[in-house]
């Protein structure tokens, strides 16, 4: 008895899951779902606690995917023989699953992102590129190469304040952690010079007026991008602990530098005042004396440069602040940022990394550490390694006859993995594959005289797609299979 009940529940239990009330449901479920994604799209992705790009592959519509497939999947069991004459809605049904099949995979699976070739002597390799939607804090030491954290527990829904976050970084040194402590989605970031390194760092900044604008320029032999200043015809130097020895050696006529420039020397010590001494390749010098925020002007390059000293530091240090701003606010030094506090003994500091799109081409953020230490910083998307290398043979920029209007961007490539080339050809219509990645031209920015300078790619994959032809196809055969075949095969059986 107890067999003949448990059989009975389990036809119920199947009879319901193939029911067309079911079916009919889900259909509805998944149209109301639709629906109000494609209109409402933001607030359904806040209400769903995901972002406006992955509402369409969240839980909730997947499952009502698979309900719906598990339900014509069991229908089409139980309820369609499967005889010649039905091998139509067989195929129809089959069509249909494998077709939402294929559409899920595609959801899930795909990757889209892009890359950067910049032209100097020559075009830059392409390694690796950069995932869509993305964050990753990016730290190293030394002359190895950042090493990269995802950062996962930003919420890109949001637009004004800060996040917190407790994301340890990859990259660091033995004895030294450092960890993202806090995003701010929209912030207007810059940076300040404090005398507080723990390092002996001496510096100087001046005030250097060369054109209608004053700038401050930021001179240090140990810190690394403020070795010198060039400015068209002459470099600017610091030299600090000067002795007025070698500043008499400086001063003496002589054979100039083996360079077309004139070098600019900026000079401090404990027995000299704040000087400037200019050497020309001629062999001629120059000399005058700087004064806290009094101009001097400088012969350089056969024009007066107005030099003023602004301040000296002994331990220089280069911050970067952030303020949070409107969403609507725009322009220069505007973006999200990132806060990296680090910490090493009983020596703590933090600071913050703005946003860059392209981690490999934008210079790193130095935090300088006890010891003569350094942590280097940067903040941008996620990035994933090619399976091959691209390497641009040629460029073509085509224009409409008589327009400056784009008509397509033409990339020769040379393709290498594995020790094997191959060469390929990019157009906008007309993508390259790279193992599992489609490469399609994205956009050109050209210099001056119209020449390329630099090009991005754009890289995609497209997971079960073969899948979704198939069920495409199926779908195809079914409906005429239905309406012409099953009619035939239906007469010929009557008539027998």
């Amino acid at each position: 008895m107890n067999g003949r009940s448990d059989i009975s529940t389990a036809r119920r239990i199947v009879r319901a899951a193939g029911s067309m009330w079911l079916g009919m449901a889900l259909l509805g479920a998944i149209f109301i779902y639709l629906s109000v994604v494609s209109v409402f799209t933001t607030p359904a992705a806040r209400v769903l606690g995901t972002t406006p790009d992955r509402v369409y592959g969240h839980w909730i519509f997947v499952g009502f995917c698979l309900t719906l497939c598990a339900n014509l999947t069991v229908a089409t069991v139980t309820r369609i023989p499967f005889r010649p004459e039905r091998l139509g809605a067989w195929c129809s049904h089959a069509g249909v699953i494998i077709l939402a099949a294929g559409s899920i995979w595609y959801v899930l699976g795909k990757v889209r992102g892009d890359c950067v070739t910049i032209r100097e002597e020559a075009w830059s390799q392409i390694r690796q590129f950069y995932l869509e939607d993305t964050f990753a804090a990016y730290a190293g030491g030394g002359g190895a190469a950042l090493r990269q954290t995802p950062i996962t527990g930003i919420d890109r829904r949001v637009t004004t304040g800060s996040v917190e976050l407790n994301v340890p970084l990859a990259g660091c040194e033995d004895g030294l952690t450092a960890r993202a402590t806090g995003y701010t989605p929209h912030a207007r970031w810059g940076y300040s010079w404090e005398d507080n390194s723990p390092n002996n760092i001496p510096a100087v900044m001046l005030g250097v007026k060369d054109g209608p604008n004053e700038k401050a320029v930021v001179l240090s032999p140990s810190l690394p991008g403020f070795e010198q200043a060039v400015a068209g015809a002459y470099i600017m130097v610091y030299r600090p602990n000067t002795t007025a020895e070698i500043l008499k050696r400086l001063t003496r006529p002589g054979p100039g530098p083996a360079v077309h420039h004139e070098l600019a020397l900026v000079l401090t010590g404990k027995e000299i005042p704040p000087s400037i001494v200019v050497v020309r390749p001629d062999g001629t010098r120059w000399q005058g004396r700087l004064r806290d925020h009094q101009s001097v002007d400088v012969p350089l390059a056969g024009r007066n440069v107005a030099v003023r000293l602004i301040r000296t530091f002994t331990n220089a240090a280069r911050r970067c602040w952030a303020r949070p701003l409107d969403p609507k606010v725009k322009g220069p030094n505007v973006g999200p940022v990132l806060r990296v506090e680090a910490q090493t003994g009983s020596f703590r500091t933090a600071t913050y990394v703005p946003f860059a799109t392209y981690e490999h081409i934008s210079p790193p953020q130095l935090l300088d550490l006890p010891g003569s230490r350094a942590l280097w910083l940067n903040f941008s998307r996620a990035r994933r390694p090619l399976p091959a290398t691209i390497r641009i043979m040629r460029t073509e920029y085509l224009t409409y006859p008589a327009s400056v209007v784009p008509k397509d961007y033409v990339s020769d490539v040379e393709i290498s993995a594995g020790g094997q080339k191959r060469s390929d050809t990019i157009r906008l219509n007309e993508p390259a594959m790279v193992g599992p990645y489609q490469i399609s031209q994205g956009s050109w920015t050209n210099d001056r005289t119209g020449r390329p300078q630099a090009i991005v790619f754009l890289i995609a994959t497209r997971p079960g797609l073969w899948v979704i032809w198939l069920g495409c196809t199926l779908i195809c055969l079914g409906f005429p299979y239905a309406l012409y075949v099953k009619p035939l095969l239906l007469a010929r059986r009557r008539r027998r």
